[in-house]
């Protein structure tokens, strides 16, 4: 039932076609006009293959090096020789970053091999990290700590931290599948463990956590990544699979400030396989048939008119929104300072096929106080989560169902088409699933800590940590009366659910 998937050059033609016609209405109106079509134009290039070698400044192969097409994830990393291959478009810019090294950025320009070498950068090198209860400067970790900048991580447009930290720290590879509200998966320098789970221990202000899904990407001042195990040694068989320290936003003396930001975007499924239709289907069932000499189903005898193409049915575009507000001063006199903000966020995600969807409702409360040698600050996050999850495994069944199958019958329980007498199939209706079969689930959550700091010596410094994180929710499971594959026993409507909620406290 399946044929080759078309390469995008095939739709070259339409593409440069309506270029030229943009170029032609460009020359006798204006300039942005032009400008608009030309975009347009570049947008639909196909990706080409991009290889190339970074090295020091001494001519040597840099391993490890980021290697990302500027505004995507899409990246990789050289390997020992310094070597890297990828695909980007003709067009892009790529992003060449290395601890230690000052990143460079590249224009593509239709180029197939791109040799870089890239500067140390002294000024990173004396950055201070945090390594366990420590504070290091940057050339004595390069290899074991990696940071990521606040910019870095808010100019994602994702509903987690880490997705944006993906392609940006050798060694972490984030896997995501792309469900809204599905939180990726996390491996630093490898899979860790088989049976206890591959994921890194989270530390927000302190805090411990090993779940990020519902903090705001926005409250970032920093991500620290800790991967070695001398740096690790603090956190004990809690940090064997890696540790990422996130530090969040705190006012700054001087006038009070207000920040809004709103930023939005569309998501689409880039391919698709390409299926048959009814009259394709029909032609290839009877040749089947006729070779077999058995009889000759009803509907691929005789067209009932129905040619559903299901990947167009279930597949839609998907939508993202990011909303945030924050509130922030502080101010500093000759022995003591104080520091405030106050946020609220909120994220709205669509997925790119009929059914899941994912939406974040976050406050933010952090604050501070110095005074001589002692500091104290707390910081208070309160989320809300809705999502709702994808059922089934309805990409295998969009290859299974046949186009003479209707998507909505209402002669049929439910309201929905699947295989009958007249066309035999056993996949499943992804849309009648989605729909009759729904498990939304709602979570609010308050993580918070405390902390108390006081400089005994210029060398030796005291801190207690104080922290807490609450769980509660509240998981619904409907199903509404109706079929959605054919041969199904007849399973009557009902409505589950599950409450609960988990404690957890840190000192």
């Amino acid at each position: 039932m399946k044929k080759n998937v078309p390469r995008l050059a095939r739709l070259a033609v339409p593409v440069v076609l309506c270029g030229l016609a943009a170029q032609s209405a460009a020359a006798e109106t204006n300039e942005l006009t032009w400008r608009t079509s030309a975009a347009k134009l570049l947008y639909f290039q196909a990706d080409s293959p991009v290889s190339g070698r970074v090295t020091d400044e001494k001519g040597a192969g840099l391993p490890g090096v980021n290697v990302v097409v500027r505004g995507t994830s899409n990246g990789g990393q050289t390997n020992a020789d310094g070597r890297y291959t990828l695909t980007a478009p003709a067009n892009a810019t790529l992003v060449f970053s290395f601890v230690g090294y000052t990143a460079q950025e590249v224009a593509v320009n239709g180029r197939a091999t791109i040799d870089v070498s890239l500067a140390p950068d002294t000024k990173t090198l004396n950055d201070v990290v945090v390594v366990g209860y420590l504070t290091q400067n940057r050339q004595e970790v390069t290899g074991s700590v990696s940071t990521v900048s606040a910019a870095d991580v808010r100019r994602a447009p994702v509903a987690t931290v880490t997705e944006s930290i993906q392609g940006r720290v050798p060694g972490v590879q984030v896997t995501n599948s792309g469900i809204p509200g599905q939180e990726p998966a996390v491996n630093i320098r490898g899979v860790g463990s088989i049976s206890s789970g591959g994921g890194p221990l989270y530390v927000v202000d302190g805090l411990w956590t090993t779940s990020i899904r519902d903090f705001n990407p926005q409250d970032v001042e920093s991500v620290q990544v800790l991967k070695d195990a001398a740096s690790l040694a603090p956190y004990g068989s809690s940090g064997a699979n890696g540790v990422i320290i996130i530090t969040t936003r705190r006012g700054k003396a001087g006038t009070p400030a207000i920040n809004f930001t709103a930023s939005g975007g569309v998501q689409n499924i880039r391919k698709t396989y390409d299926l048959m239709n009814a009259q394709e289907w029909a032609a290839i069932n009877n040749l089947a048939h006729d070779n077999g000499g058995v009889a000759r189903l009803p509907y691929a005898d005789r067209l009932p008119g129905i040619d559903t193409d299901w990947q167009k049915e279930f597949i839609k575009q998907g939508s993202i929104q990011d909303y945030n507000l924050n509130f922030s001063g502080g101010n500093k006199g000759e022995n003591s300072s104080s520091n405030f903000l106050i946020g609220l966020g909120y994220f709205n995600q669509q997925g790119t096929v009929v059914g899941p969807k994912f939406e974040r409702y976050s406050v933010r409360v952090n604050s501070g106080f110095t005074r001589g040698r002692i500091r104290v600050g707390e910081s208070l996050l309160l989320t809300r989560a809705n999502q709702t999850r994808l059922n089934g495994t309805p990409f295998i069944d969009l290859g299974r169902m046949l186009p003479v199958v209707p998507v909505y019958d209402p002669t049929h329980p439910g309201g929905f088409g699947y295989g009958d007498l007249n066309a035999q199939t056993y996949g499943t209706n992804p849309i009648a699933q989605q729909k009759l079969f729904t498990t939304p689930t709602t979570s609010n959550r308050l993580q918070g800590s405390i902390f108390g700091e006081v400089d005994i010596l210029s060398f030796l410094r005291y801190r207690l940590n104080l922290g807490i994180e609450y769980l509660g929710y509240h998981d619904r499971e409907r199903r509404q009366y109706g079929f959605w594959r054919y041969g199904d026993p007849n399973v009557p409507s009902y409505y589950a659910e599950n409450q609960g909620n988990n404690l957890f406290g840190l000192a």
